[in-house]
């Protein structure tokens, strides 16, 4: 089933996954995008605050450094990805859009997804966890 989908979208979920699951989700991801697909995923960044020793049940192994070098060192390409925190402690979360290596060679973080048009057609395959 490879290749199969424009998009695979995760968000809220994966705050808790520790890093082995992200070790086998991200080139099984990276497989199922067609070309000129993206993932998005939402997860931990608890991994950049050692000092955070735990925090509403998030992994503290993962981190946007950590899924950006599993993205790459898997053949993909991070696109944006920006930590962010939902009240007054560190940046406890992290976004990521990413892609096969290969694809959107012109994008960059100045031309986000959907900034000269939608990305996806209307009839994108969609997976969503």
């Amino acid at each position: 089933a490879g290749e199969a989908f424009d998009l695979v979208f995760s968000f809220d979920s994966l705050v808790h996954a520790d890093l082995p699951v992200f070790e086998a989700y991200i080139p099984q991801i990276l497989a199922l995008l067609k070309p000129g697909g993206f993932a998005f995923l939402h997860h931990s960044n608890l991994a950049a605050f050692p000092e955070v020793s735990e925090f509403q049940h998030r992994s503290t192994s993962v981190s946007g450094p950590v899924v950006a070098d599993l993205v790459a060192r898997h053949g993909g390409r991070v696109l944006v990805q920006e930590m962010f925190n939902g009240g007054p402690l560190v940046a406890y979360d992290c976004f990521t859009l990413f892609c096969r290596g290969e694809d959107h060679a012109g994008m960059d973080e100045r031309h986000p997804v959907g900034a000269q048009g939608s990305a996806l057609s209307s009839s994108a395959r969609v997976v969503i966890s």
